[in-house]
């Protein structure tokens, strides 16, 4: 269930709609190609295989590992994952991202990204980035991009005053992006030795 403090006018139809059809709402600004729906269990399977893209730079780190325990490993990590932010975020809207380009120009799945909504320490609702996994078959198409756009866009009209999300200090390509849409690190480049993760902030105002 979709919920926030701020509505402004524009979004009260839109919203109803929203609370029955999930991804709505963070989908208003997307271009005609390019889609969202809530997610379901059904999708789990795929979403576990976006997660093991993700994670694939990573094996060479674990050269030693059988390919094996090396799928074993990256599917509990996934399993693990998904139950920490069940627990940190509740009512976080966990999406697909669809894009047409398939045969006959049909959509297909080709990624996932989960937003929540925070209150931060002073009171000020957040939007948070949870997580964003695009197809590796799919990347350099700009899909990734124009979804964060629309995220933020929304969030925006919705009248959030930030937006944040946490990133592998590892994973320097997302955070080149992050960077380009406007995040700024909340630590610096030497506080990886402290936390294998780089917290990153936009301001919506």
């Amino acid at each position: 269930m979709f919920h926030h403090s701020f509505e402004p006018p524009e979004f009260r139809a839109m919203n109803l709609i929203a609370n029955r059809t999930g991804a709505l709402i963070w989908a208003a600004f997307l271009p005609p190609g390019i889609r969202l729906r809530r997610a379901t269990p059904m999708d789990r399977a795929v979403r576990a295989m976006f997660f093991a893209e993700m994670r694939a730079p990573e094996r060479e780190w674990a050269i030693t590992m059988a390919d094996s325990t090396w799928d074993s490993f990256v599917t509990d990590q996934f399993h693990l994952r998904e139950g920490h932010y069940a627990r940190l975020y509740p009512d976080a809207d966990v999406m697909m991202i669809e894009a047409r380009g398939g045969a006959g120009g049909r959509f297909a799945v080709v990624g996932t990204v989960t937003v929540a909504l925070a209150n931060a320490s002073d009171g000020r609702r957040i939007a948070r980035l949870v997580t964003i996994e695009i197809d590796t078959a799919s990347r350099g198409r700009g899909i990734g991009t124009q979804v964060i756009e629309a995220v933020i866009k929304s969030a925006r009209l919705q009248g959030l005053s930030e937006m944040q999300l946490s990133v592998a200090f590892t994973n320097t390509r997302a955070m080149q992006l992050y960077r380009r849409l406007g995040f700024q690190p909340d630590a610096s480049i030497e506080d990886a030795d402290l936390s294998p993760v780089l917290d990153m902030t936009r301001s919506l105002v």
